[in-house]
């Protein structure tokens, strides 16, 4: 079985020491498949690990900024709204004009008449020309106020036609699905929260404009301060539900660091999340991940051993091998992203989203750059796609971490051995000379303290007055020196 920890890698072949026959079903995957056992158990079960991870902190972190996304989205609705039954408003200052331009008309024609332009004998209608023009007067006044309200009510309730976009408008945290009998096959699923969330809202809208129809009928000037106190208690957002999916492959996006920037978080316990859960999010993937290209590299190294190529196994071999496998799996990440952008969205809202843009989106991805330009939307982004694109993500990173060592190992050899001018032998060599000086140095110094010693029993013996004592001061077979211990 593979080693995890030890000096070396050794053979995933290796059989169990006491050479007891394995008992469980487990025991015996681990003797029969040796590479694959420790590739899905060290390997594959961990990353899957992370991606549990994801859906879990992701979930809790939806919730959280799931009611702040609802308020800002319901919050800009009004607004466009508003905007547009106060502008209808402007309107009716033209009609006052043309109210007062008749009127002015009506003058003239008085005038001309009573001036005996038009009549020979003016004295004989003045009396009814007055009255009509009283009457029509009082006729243009109803009609123009009629014609007001008509003109705003045609305009409030086709007011979906002129606020069909809605830039603003996020659905990073929240799901809204269409309701029975609407049918949104043809509404591309970037805008099916957004247009769903705006069907909720006419139909209430639309409540308010028979209200006003109602109150208008009873009084005049009373539906434009009823408007504007209704229009700010219309939710559309009440249907909507957590975006599990989004927010799972949000934190992958933290766990990562690849950090495209698409979506924020803006309330307290979402931050308090990335703070804490985030931080042992990326350890978790800096662990994981070097176990995971640790057990990748042992069982490539061990296939190549036993088929007898062993050029990918270091060097430039290797280094190749597995920038070949990551360039490979940078490109199934580019499928995916143009097929989404293809296959996600109708024929008449298809991005402008060539190969080059894909291949350039699954290259920040896959390093972890992530500058924003491209990203996968969390409006389509489903709980299925959690099973397989952070998964080919993962296994990426992997590939990518194999390839910076190997190719780092093979650089740092050449440098070694050829730029620098010595080799691991002559190291070696190195350091024994230096031990051997190091034991010379040791034997002088051994000789120095006997020789120290013997000078201190010297001085001892004349301060006692003592005779003459002989010592032996050579190591090799010398004679002894006499010294002279007594007084002159």
């Amino acid at each position: 079985m593979l080693i995890k920890h030890g000096k070396k890698r050794e053979s995933i072949t290796e059989e169990n020491s006491d050479g007891e026959e394995p008992k469980t079903r487990i025991d015996r995957a681990r003797k029969r498949f040796p590479r694959t056992y420790n590739l899905m158990v060290f390997g594959f079960a961990p990353l899957c690990f992370l991606i549990g991870f994801c859906f879990f902190c992701g979930y809790f972190l939806a919730r959280l900024e799931m009611p702040k996304e609802i308020e800002e989205n319901d919050d800009i609705l009004q607004d466009a709204y508003r905007r547009v039954i106060l502008q209808s408003f402007d309107d009716s200052q033209l009609m006052a004009e043309v109210k007062k331009n008749t009127e002015d008309c009506i003058d003239e024609y008085a005038t001309n008449i009573t001036n005996g332009i038009l009549l020979e004998d003016p004295a004989d209608v003045v009396p009814n020309l007055m009255r009509l023009k009283s009457f029509l007067s009082n006729c243009t006044a109803e009609n123009m106020r009629a014609f007001e309200i008509e003109k705003f009510f045609d305009g409030i309730e086709n007011i979906g036609a002129g606020a069909s976009s809605f830039d603003q408008l996020s659905y990073d945290w929240i799901i809204c699905p269409f309701k029975e009998g609407y049918n949104g096959e043809e509404v591309p699923l970037m805008e099916r929260s957004k247009v769903s969330a705006q069907a909720v809202f006419e139909e209430q809208y639309l409540e308010i404009v028979e209200i006003g129809r109602a109150a208008e009928a009873e009084q005049k000037n009373t539906f434009k301060p009823l408007f504007l106190e209704m229009i700010s208690e219309v939710k559309a957002h009440e249907h909507c539900v957590v975006n599990v999916s989004g927010g799972a492959f949000y934190w992958f996006t933290i766990m990562t660091t690849i950090g495209y920037g698409n979506a924020d978080v803006v309330s307290n316990g979402g931050r308090f999340m990335v703070y804490s859960l985030g931080f042992i999010s990326i350890l978790l993937f800096t662990s994981v991940s070097a176990q995971a290209g640790y057990v990748s590299l042992a069982v490539a190294e061990d296939f190549f051993n036993r088929v007898k190529m062993k050029s990918l196994t270091n060097g430039f071999g290797a280094s190749l091998f597995w920038f070949i496998v990551y360039q490979l799996l940078n490109w199934l990440v580019s499928y995916i992203a143009l097929d989404w952008a293809w296959s996600r969205s109708v024929e008449d809202s298809r991005p402008d989203f060539t190969r080059s843009d894909a291949f350039w989106m699954a290259y920040i991805t896959t390093t972890t750059v992530g500058f924003g330009d491209f990203y996968f939307p969390h409006e389509i982004f489903f709980i299925r796609d959690m099973f397989y694109v952070p998964l080919l993500l993962l296994v990426a990173f992997v590939a990518l971490a194999n390839f910076l060592i190997k190719f780092a190992e093979w650089i740092g050899k050449i440098v070694i051995q050829k730029n620098v001018g010595f080799k691991i032998v002559d190291l070696q060599d190195s350091m024994d000379a230096l031990s051997h000086t190091h034991q010379n140095r040791r034997g002088t110094l051994k000789r120095l303290k006997s020789q120290f010693a013997i000078l201190m029993g010297h001085e001892e013996n004349r301060e006692n007055g003592g005779s003459g004592q002989t010592y032996d001061n050579g190591e090799n077979g010398e004679s002894g020196q006499t010294y002279d211990n007594g007084d002159d």
